[in-house]
C-alpha cells in the first residue's frame, strides 16, 4: 500500500519502503521505527563522511609538506597511495524535513493562567453547541477531538475574541499574545516569499530572513517565488512560519497541517515541540496531535471531556 496517513501505517505496516533519489531502501518496523532508523543512519554516515575529510585534509597536509623534500618523497608517495586506495564515504543527503532542535521562546511569558472559562456556552446567536468550564495553564499542549459540527472551530473562535459567548463566562490571562490561524489565514498576496517576510520582520537582516525560511522549507529557488503562486499547503507554512517567528504566547490553531505534504508536517511538529508556550489547536491529523498534544480535549454528545495524557494513551484507554 502506498499512505500519506502516518497514524495508519504505525498501525497496520511492519515494513517500510522509502523510494528516494531511484533508490528503494527497506526499513523493518512501522512508520515511526522508519524515521527513527533513518535520523540514526544519517547521524552515522555524516559522522564517518567528516571523520574521513579529517583525514584526507591531514594525509594532503602531509604530502605536501614533504614531497619536495628528498628524504621525505617516498613516504609522501605512501600517503597519496593510501588516497588513491580510500573508499569514499557518501555525504548523506540531508532529510526533506527540518527538525527544531532548540527552542522558540515566547517574547512576553505571560501569566500563570492562560485562559478561564465558567459555565461557558458557546454558539451562534443564541443557539448554544455545548457549555463547559476549564482553565488553560501556561505552557499546555491541547488538541481538540470531536466530529464536525461538535463546537471545535466555534470554540477556538470564542477563545480568540471573534466569537462572543452564548452565555457564561471566560477571560484571557494578563499579558496573553495570540497567534490565531485558520484556513483563512493562508489567503494571503503578496510579492516573492523574501521580500514578503522581510517586511514583516524589518529587522532581520537578509541573510537571517533566509536562514528562517529555509527552516520552513522555503529553500534556495523556493524563496524566490511570488506568494500568490504558492500552493494552499505551502503559503499555511509560510503563515505559520510567520507566527513562531512573532513568537506570541498562545498559539491558537484551527488544522494547520491541512494540504500540507509529510515533510511540512514534521517540520512543524518539531517547530511545535520546540514552542514553550501555549498551544490550543484542532487537527484531523492523528499523528501530529499525537506528537503535539501533551493532553486533548473531546467534544460529544454536546458537552466537552478534558483528557489529561496525549491522544495515544487516550485512544488505548477508550
Amino acid at each position: 500500500m502506498v499512505s500519506h496517513d502516518r497514524f495508519f501505517m504505525d498501525r497496520t505496516a511492519d515494513i517500510v519502503y522509502e523510494l528516494e533519489q531511484g533508490k528503494l531502501t527497506r526499513y523493518p518496523g512501522n512508520y515511526t521505527n522508519y524515521r527513527e532508523q533513518k535520523r540514526k543512519n544519517y547521524e552515522i554516515q555524516m559522522k564517518s563522511y567528516l571523520r574521513q575529510q579529517e583525514e584526507i585534509e591531514r594525509q594532503e597536509e602531509l604530502i605536501k609538506r614533504f614531497k619536495n623534500k628528498p628524504s621525505k618523497a617516498a613516504f609522501a608517495r605512501s600517503r597519496k597511495k593510501i588516497l588513491e586506495r580510500m573508499l569514499p564515504v557518501e555525504k548523506p543527503r540531508e532529510d526533506m524535513a527540518h527538525i527544531f532542535t532548540g527552542t522558540i521562546t515566547p517574547l512576553i511569558p505571560g501569566s500563570k493562567w492562560v485562559f478561564e472559562a465558567e459555565h461557558l456556552k458557546i454558539g451562534y446567536d443564541k443557539h448554544s453547541l455545548l457549555e463547559l468550564s476549564l482553565r488553560i495553564r501556561k505552557g499546555q499542549k491541547i488538541g481538540i477531538l470531536g466530529v464536525n459540527g461538535s463546537g471545535k472551530t466555534t470554540f477556538l473562535k470564542t477563545v480568540a475574541g471573534f466569537l462572543p459567548a452564548v452565555a457564561g463566562e471566560c477571560a484571557l490571562g494578563n499579558n496573553i499574545t495570540i497567534g490565531y490561524f485558520d484556513q483563512y489565514s493562508a489567503a494571503i498576496q503578496s510579492e516573492k516569499v523574501v521580500e514578503h517576510f522581510s517586511d514583516l520582520f524589518p529587522s532581520l537582516t537578509d541573510k537571517e530572513v533566509r536562514t528562517i525560511l529555509g527552516a520552513y522549507l522555503f529553500k534556495g529557488k523556493d524563496g524566490a517565488k511570488r506568494v500568490d503562486d504558492l500552493s494552499g499547503g505551502e503559503k499555511a507554512r509560510l503563515v505559520l512560519a510567520e507566527l513562531l517567528q512573532s513568537r506570541p504566547n498562545f498559539l491558537i490553531l484551527d488544522e494547520p497541517t491541512n494540504h500540507m505534504d509529510i515533510q511540512a508536517k514534521e517540520t512543524l511538529e518539531s517547530a511545535f515541540q520546540a514552542y514553550e508556550g501555549t498551544i490550543l489547536f484542532v487537527s484531523h491529523d492523528r499523528y501530529f496531535i499525537r506528537q503535539v498534544a501533551k493532553s486533548v480535549l473531546i467534544f460529544e454528545n454536546n458537552a466537552a471531556f478534558y483528557y489529561p495524557f496525549g491522544y495515544e494513551h487516550y485512544l488505548e484507554r477508550k
